[in-house]
């Protein structure tokens, strides 16, 4: 007669694992977390882990391929970057950023 939970917000931000959690830097995976991404729980784990996984990061893939291929983006000097933590981290005011076409 016991609840499990397991919470993704603790997992996903333990400075053990991803250091400096609360910072935004998509390179941790390229650099001090390669090879970690099973870590990650976005599709859920386990045997009822989502069955689109595998098509989705296939597209998410595609996308961000052809977004920076075809794209440079910056974000204003000016912004202010701080986390809100509820339910997940995200900005706590949305970012503008300035898209230009690569090819005109």
């Amino acid at each position: 007669d016991m609840v499990v939970h397991f919470n993704f917000l603790a997992a996903h931000t333990d400075a053990r694992i991803f250091p400096e959690p609360e910072v935004f830097r998509p390179q941790r995976w390229r650099e001090e977390n390669k090879g970690t991404e099973d870590r990650m729980y976005s599709f859920g784990c386990g045997p009822r882990q989502c069955v689109g996984k595998k098509m989705i990061m296939d597209i998410m893939l595609m996308f961000c391929y052809e977004f920076i291929e075809n794209f440079e983006w910056e974000v204003p000097e000016d912004y202010e970057m701080s986390l809100k933590y509820i339910p997940a981290i995200r900005p706590k005011t949305k970012p503008f950023i300035k898209l230009q076409n690569k090819n005109p």
